[in-house]
Order: C-alpha cells, then sequence, then structure tokens
C-alpha cells in the first residue's frame, strides 16, 4: 500500500463514484477500479459493495477505514506542505517536455512567466521531443512532466494526466492539391491519395489508428513514413502526400498548407502528463497556473 493508493481511497469513499473520483484523481476508471481491488486482496478486506445499476456504498470495515485512513493522510499533507515550502527557497529543476510541432505559445509564457515571478530559484528547462521519446523520458524518471496528445497516454498505468487543451485533426495538403479549394473534402475524396505517417519509431500507435480509421471506408492507402514531425511537414510541404495533424501542429500554420477537418476515433486533445508519485512541487504549481488562465478544455 502507497499514500497514493489511500488517496484512491478515501476519495472513491467520498464520491461513492469510480468514475467521479477517477476524474478528480486525472486517472481512468479501470486504473482506479484495479488499485481499490488490490487494496482489497492485500488487506484482506471488502471495502465497497458493488450493486448491478454501477453503484456503490461503503462496507463497514470500509467506514472504518476511511475514519482512520483520513487521519493518516492529514498527517502526511501536512508534513508534504512544510517540505515542499522548504523546497520552494532552494534551488531546483523543473523540466518539461513537449511534442514536437506542437504550438504552446498560446499559453506557456504567461504560464512560465508566473513561475519565473513567484518562484524565482527553480531553473525550468523546457524541450521538444517526439512522441515515443517523451514517453520514456517520463517513465525514466528525465522529464517531470510532459505535453503530448492524450491518445499517446491514455493507456499508460501509473502515469496521472490532465487534459488542458481540446484538440481536433484536419487533413494537411499543399494550397496546390487538386482537391485544396475544396470546400470540403470526405474520406472518399482521398482514398487514391498518398498519406504520410509517423513512424513506428517516432509514435507507436498514430499510423495504426489513422489505417483503422481509413480501413472503415474500405480502402488501403498508399503510405510513406516520416521518421518525425519535421520530415513529415516537409514532405506535406513539398506536395509529396497529405497528413493527419492536430489542430495546434504547426504545419496548420504555414503559408503554403491547407487542412480540411477529419474525424478519427481517437482524441488528439493536448495533455499533460506526469508520474503520480514523482516529488517535485512544481508539477502541482503547473497545473494549478494551467487552471488559473482559465484556458478551453
Amino acid at each position: 500500500m502507497t499514500i497514493q493508493h489511500i488517496k484512491y481511497f478515501i476519495l472513491t469513499a467520498e464520491c461513492l463514484s469510480f468514475s467521479k473520483a477517477a476524474e478528480l484523481l486525472y486517472v481512468t476508471q479501470p486504473v482506479l477500479s484495479r488499485a481499490v481491488t488490490a487494496m482489497e486482496k492485500e488487506w484482506n478486506v471488502l471495502l465497497f459493495n458493488r450493486y448491478s445499476n454501477h453503484t456503490v456504498d461503503l462496507t463497514p470495515a470500509g467506514r472504518l477505514l476511511l475514519i482512520e485512513l483520513k487521519k493518516i493522510y492529514g498527517a502526511y499533507v501536512e508534513a508534504v506542505e512544510k517540505a515542499q515550502k522548504l523546497a520552494y527557497s532552494i534551488d531546483r529543476h523543473f523540466r518539461i517536455g513537449v511534442i514536437q510541432n506542437v504550438t504552446v505559445g498560446d499559453f506557456m509564457p504567461e504560464i512560465l512567466g508566473q513561475i519565473f515571478q513567484k518562484y524565482p530559484n527553480v531553473d525550468v528547462d523546457l524541450r521538444y521531443f517526439g512522441f515515443n521519446q517523451l514517453s520514456r523520458m517520463l517513465c525514466n524518471r528525465e522529464l517531470d512532466l510532459i505535453l503530448t496528445l492524450y491518445f499517446t497516454i491514455d493507456q499508460l498505468d501509473n502515469v496521472s494526466f490532465q487534459v488542458i487543451s481540446k484538440s481536433v485533426d484536419y487533413l494537411a495538403m499543399n494550397r496546390s492539391h487538386p482537391l485544396a479549394a475544396r470546400k470540403r473534402v470526405t474520406l472518399e475524396d482521398v482514398k487514391d491519395e498518398r498519406f504520410i505517417m509517423l513512424s513506428r519509431e517516432d509514435c507507436d500507435n498514430s499510423a495504426d489508428l489513422i489505417i483503422a480509421e481509413l480501413q472503415k471506408y474500405n480502402f488501403c492507402p498508399d503510405i510513406i513514413y516520416a521518421r518525425d514531425y519535421q520530415t513529415l511537414s516537409l514532405w506535406v510541404e513539398a506536395g509529396y502526400g497529405i497528413a493527419v495533424v492536430d489542430s495546434r501542429n504547426i504545419i496548420r500554420r504555414l503559408p503554403n498548407i491547407v487542412s480540411h477537418p477529419f474525424t478519427g476515433s481517437w482524441d488528439p486533445s493536448l495533455t499533460a502528463a506526469w508520474l503520480p508519485d514523482n516529488p517535485n512541487p512544481m508539477i502541482e504549481v503547473f497545473l494549478r497556473e494551467i487552471k488559473a488562465i482559465h484556458m478551453e478544455i
């Protein structure tokens, strides 16, 4: 059992809803359910009565543990807050990784400005990486927080995340492309087009998701794989093919690029992700500043 498990149990017990508690904890419901089940097995105690209509309530043992564990968790939070106050008085590093080609200029300067003003001793290191590299560096604790797209992290265990800006997808193509001047482009229109997709070396599931979506319409696209977003951008600009990109991708802002809406079965929203046991207090500060500027999600 960990402090994170205690937090999971307390919030679930107070909400009496796994889905609501998971939303507040920034984890998926399956992750929360597995954690609670693991606690019940470890303690050999049934914590919740689960009913067929998906409602739950606490068992007598669960009610007792809620009272006692809230005392333990309260003492833990108080100790951490004291440590954080001390930590803010000394130099520390905050390492942020951002997915390549995604623009964050509408909110990042304001957030960094607030951090520099309130915590002048904090050294912020912000760099851009590919999808897979971001995930690896986060899991290897080389980064404290990453900004990536939701569909790349929503299946990861032991990673907390928060959607910070809703995004949608587009078909991006060179302005000279025959379809560029159309008001609306359907998948039927692009069935004979060459698609440029990120290689699995850069992103494990991006190409697979796009291919599965296109196969719903009974066609297999002609595909070339780009090793990274920079290469993909260059090829789209050169008119070598079309690509599916999210609304924050800088490709859409290039003067010789036209984009048309594309709806897939995945979520490309910009998402912050971090390891829940990372003690760096700047993670909480960053998320609080995100909330303070009232970004649309």
